[in-house]
């Protein structure tokens, strides 16, 4: 366990130096940015940011809810700081959160989170001024997709929520996901998924990673969902997995993946949004949203495959 423990602390460590030089480089022209802002007990991890247009400061906007991955166990907002800030400039409030490791308040103490956050986006005058409550989306990558996913599977299905001891919350409008991890335990060797199950559950708890399988598990009520993937991404097939129950179940999905762009890793947008195909993600998020308000969705699943330059190939447009 402390081999796991120790594998993990160094993923983030390294992630943290490449894209240091990332962070430094961001320019907010136009935003308004607001650090670090408590939103419970514990003052390094309950904390967030928030990005808006400096020209809609005065405006209600729709909102969408950052929750960055790191294996339930490692990451940080700081890195997401560029992916948010894009969006921001988009039009849109956008609100970068940290929170526990599960090593610290175990499973589902990151789900909880989310929920003192919500109380307190509610309460707080000068915060809530800006947030279209009606509006509401939410964002994740990886372990982070997992998190958003959660959260919207218990705002449409009352009972999953129950089961978490959690109450509240925004209608959830959308679901913008990247390299998500759905399924907590996936690993072909065994021995690994129990380490995994120890750190992040406290227990090797077979039955609460199936009830969280979010690649099965989602509410029929389950919200408008779009994934962007990479080829090259080793968690590609959870994407297909709930592109697949999305299909039978008849929620409007979308998934894009960059099947030709071998630079392309797991994470890929939120890490380098500044690169092209991050750049085509983000336009895609933001279509997205346009399509859900403007009720513009079937419910049909779409997945397309997308070149190295950010376009996509007529030839592999997929409605299943």
């Amino acid at each position: 366990m402390k081999l796991f423990n120790l594998i993990f602390d160094s993923m983030d460590v390294g992630i943290y130096f490449m894209q240091a030089n990332a962070r430094k480089n961001v320019k907010p022209y136009g935003l308004v940015v607001r650090q670090n802002i408590k939103y419970g007990p514990n003052p390094y991890d309950n904390v967030f940011d928030m990005f808006y247009p400096q020209k809609l400061k005065d405006k209600k906007l729709q909102t969408i809810l950052h929750i960055h991955g790191g294996g339930y166990v490692a990451g940080a907002k700081e890195q997401r700081e560029r992916y948010c800030m894009l969006l921001a400039k988009k039009g849109y409030c956008v609100i970068n959160m940290e929170y526990s490791n599960a090593k610290k308040v175990g499973f589902p103490g990151p789900v909880k989170e989310v929920y003192s956050l919500f109380d307190y986006l509610q309460t707080d005058d000068s915060i809530n001024c800006h947030i279209d409550f009606d509006n509401f989306f939410v964002s994740g990558d990886s372990a982070g997709a997992h998190v958003a996913t959660l959260v919207a599977n218990a705002q449409t299905n009352p009972n999953f929520k129950k089961k978490f001891g959690i109450a509240g919350g925004p209608q959830i409008k959308g679901c913008l996901l990247t390299s998500p991890s759905l399924k907590m335990f996936d690993f072909k060797n065994s021995y690994l998924a129990k380490m995994f199950r120890q750190a992040v559950l406290g227990s090797d708890d077979v039955e609460t990673a199936n009830l969280v399988d979010m690649t099965k598990n989602i509410s029929p009520n389950f919200p408008p969902t779009i994934i962007i993937s990479a080829g090259n991404d080793f968690l590609k097939e959870h994407a297909f997995q709930f592109c697949k129950t999305a299909r039978q179940l008849k929620i409007p999905a979308q998934h894009f993946i960059f099947v030709s762009a071998k630079h392309l890793l797991h994470d890929f947008t939120t890490n380098y949004p500044h690169l092209a195909e991050g750049q085509y993600a983000i336009n895609r998020f933001d279509n997205f949203i346009k399509m859900v308000t403007n009720n513009q969705l079937s419910d049909a699943v779409v997945i397309k495959s997308v070149n190295l330059k950010g376009k996509c190939s007529p030839n592999n447009i997929y409605v299943i």
